[in-house]
């Protein structure tokens, strides 16, 4: 009699356990919160969290994230540009948005989203219509050149300080005639260090914007899928 009682005490301390934890799962469920980030004077901002059934919790604490309010003005300041066809002054912001040393790591996207701040920058320059890219040739072309031409001569691209510099001249300078260059070279020296990632970055930017690219794009494609794949 003493062994069945425990195994009937022992039943229902168990089904008791199911129980709550039931119920414990469902509130949490239906408690769920949903916050949104706004930007608000150069910063984002999470806006009071409601719950899934409309309902605001109580004592829910925000939180903040800085971006950096100079590049975001100078970015507003380039999109106007753009939109209003003032490519010499579109041009001059760029160029300074990519000069600027970011205060913060973060930049947010047309929708609202934040994203990597060169990212940000380099969907900027991608974004150039037609003309505008004519105009960001005939002013940055024989700069860029130059520049690409100093560190392929050299026979150092391989150093850490070489691929640094050819960092910045993919990021200021991808849409003029050396831009897929430096970017497959990038692409081949990432995938040799084994970052595969940033290795299928460099190779799908060329696919997806420099649509006059003198590299094979059934090589492109090649090594963009095997950098996929490892």
């Amino acid at each position: 009699m003493g062994a069945h009682l425990k195994l009937f005490n022992l039943k229902s301390v168990r089904t008791q356990c199911l129980v709550w934890c039931g119920a414990l799962l469902l509130y949490c469920q239906v408690g769920v919160a949903q916050a949104q980030v706004i930007i608000m004077n150069g910063v984002a901002v999470a806006r009071e969290a409601v719950a899934a059934n409309g309902v605001t919790p109580h004592k829910m604490p925000g939180f903040s994230i800085s971006v950096d309010e100079k590049k975001l003005n100078l970015l507003e300041d380039y999109e106007r540009y753009i939109r209003h066809r003032m490519w010499e002054k579109a041009l001059t912001s760029l160029k300074e948005l990519s000069d600027t040393k970011s205060t913060s790591r973060l930049l947010p996207t047309k929708d609202g989203f934040l994203i990597d701040a060169e990212d940000r920058v380099f969907q900027a320059l991608t974004a150039l219509p037609a003309e505008g890219r004519e105009a960001f040739r005939l002013f940055f072309d024989g700069k860029a050149r130059k520049q690409f031409e100093d560190l392929t001569s050299s026979g150092q691209l391989l150093t850490p300080q070489a691929i640094q510099e050819a960092r910045l001249v993919f990021s200021q300078y991808f849409l003029t005639s050396i831009g897929d260059d430096v970017a497959d070279l990038l692409g081949n020296d990432a995938f040799e260090q084994g970052k595969f990632p940033q290795a299928a970055r460099y190779w799908r930017a060329i696919l997806d914007h420099h649509p006059d690219s003198n590299l094979s794009e059934v090589d492109l494609n090649v090594k963009y899928a095997l950098a996929l794949i490892r």
